[in-house]
């Protein structure tokens, strides 16, 4: 059989591609950072921004940047520097966020079971739940639909088994990854350590106010708990996981508008300048003036405003949207139709890469903003995420897989501490931690029958009426839901 002949680019080509693809998702970042710059003035304007002083100083630094790239335009590799080390430390304080929403959670699933047993609640029958339960997981073939929806029940149910069953659970859902790459275990032990809160909460002095109510949660008498205090601790989790919410929107529009200038920094080298006067341009100099205060020339040459007050000249910049309306999805179509190309030549041709960009290595910084453009935000950049091209290099190289013994080994330490975390914590605080630990095993259930049985039998043998009522509301509203 003649084997398939290899096309070799000309040096012409290789240029064009890398360079056109760099400017479509340069374009695509500075639209991107208009419309999420002008929202995140929108979100300042509510007061979210400046609610924690941690998040008001890393919005300063990030204006600062902001400035220096599109307003006075002397960004340069001390402020890439920069922005690099806010990227990561906007990504350190998503993680910890995180990790309070997970130990958050775990008190919401606890005052949840606990809130038939001082309000009066609709009831709901058995039967006409594990109905429509069964009917809502399987009436799609799609099997990670079933998968996703069938985790999301259990992780509702009434939790009655033993601490000894749910860790064999454990180290069968870890075997799954047995022969997989370590990192990939890893993630997936990670989930399961923040699904059951163990680990080091921050000592960030913005987190300060989280760790407190978290303290007041775990010190709290659950098993005696009444009336008064349930409705205070609620409340109070209300409110505290609300506060958690707006914080996490700034830093997620944070990471996104960083994640937009970080390619225009990699890319500028290789896109040629767009005139001042484009709509994208105008949007980002004119919000952050408005943000700011600091003064720009934007107004007088770029923006025709009815005033000089903030309304109006939030209302002016709004009709720059039209400049680039629909340019991001066709953008993007040729972007992706490129890449292939891309790694046609990463692979086949480095030798020319190497004569036509000397010591640049144009293969990472195409893949970092391939990355950045996609859903990769929260990746930490490094040599080893490079993916464009290399897929011959990873087959030959040996993959770092997880065998038997290195999974029983870290699974065994994590259901130490899992025993531990379920010993020192009061009965309802234990079972919500096993619930959250279920719904992050992979199912362990062969048939629709076996489904069914464990499902019945979870809400059957639940001698606590007012928890068990909990549940099947819970379930009913992923049902009703969808």
């Amino acid at each position: 059989m003649k084997k398939k002949e290899i096309r070799k680019y000309t040096e012409e080509e290789i240029r064009d591609a890398f360079t056109g693809y760099m400017m479509l998702h340069s374009d695509n970042a500075e639209i991107k950072l208009a419309l999420e710059h002008y929202t995140f003035l929108e979100i300042k304007e509510d007061g979210i921004s400046t609610q924690y002083s941690a998040a008001a100083e890393d919005v300063k630094l990030f204006e600062e940047l902001l400035s220096k790239m599109y307003e006075t335009r002397d960004f340069g590799e001390e402020e890439f520097k920069k922005l690099d080390t806010l990227r990561n430390r906007v990504i350190d304080i998503q993680e910890q966020i995180a990790g309070f929403a997970d130990r958050f959670a775990i008190y919401e699933y606890v005052f949840n079971r606990l809130e038939y047993a001082f309000e009066e609640r609709d009831t709901y029958q058995e039967d006409l739940v594990l109905k429509k339960t069964l009917e809502f997981i399987f009436e799609t073939d799609d099997n990670m639909i079933v998968n996703t929806r069938l985790l999301s029940v259990i992780g509702q149910l009434p939790v009655r088994m033993t601490k000894n069953h749910l860790c064999d659970l454990v180290m069968d859902g870890c075997k799954v990854y047995n022969g997989s790459e370590k990192k990939s275990f890893d993630a997936f032990l990670m989930n399961l350590r923040e699904a059951s809160g163990i680990g080091e909460i921050s000592n960030f002095p913005e987190f300060s106010r989280f760790k407190e109510a978290l303290d007041e949660f775990e010190s709290a008498n659950i098993r005696q708990i009444d009336k008064e205090n349930f409705e205070r601790l609620n409340s109070y989790l209300s409110d505290i996981s609300g506060d958690l919410v707006q914080f996490n929107d700034v830093y997620t529009m944070l990471i996104a508008m960083i994640n937009c200038m970080y390619i225009n920094f990699l890319a500028r080298d290789y896109t040629p300048e767009k005139p001042e006067s484009a709509g994208e341009y105008v949007i980002i100099r004119g919000t952050h003036d408005l943000f700011t205060n600091e003064g720009s020339d934007v107004w007088e040459t770029y923006v025709d405003s009815e005033g000089d007050d903030y309304n109006s000249r939030l209302e002016a910049l709004s009709m720059h949207f039209e400049d680039f309306m629909g340019r991001q999805e066709i953008n993007s179509q040729r972007a992706e139709k490129m890449y292939s190309v891309l790694e046609s030549i990463a692979s086949g041709q480095a030798e020319s890469l190497a004569v036509i960009y000397g010591d640049t290595d144009i293969v990472k910084i195409a893949d970092y903003i391939s990355k950045l453009s996609g859903s990769s935000e929260y990746m930490r950049l490094s040599e080893d995420t490079i993916s464009l091209g290399r897929a011959d290099k990873k087959a030959e190289e040996a993959i770092d897989t997880a065998d038997q013994s290195y999974i029983e080994s870290q699974a065994g330490t994590f259901i130490i501490a899992l025993k531990d975390r379920l010993k020192e914590s009061d009965r309802r605080v234990s079972r919500a931690i096993m619930a959250s630990v279920i719904e992050k095993l992979p199912v362990f259930f062969t048939d629709a029958k076996e489904v069914a049985g464990y499902i019945s039998d979870a809400i059957k043998y639940c001698d606590d009426e007012n928890e068990k009522q909990a549940c099947l509301n819970s379930i009913m509203m992923i049902v009703e839901n969808g």
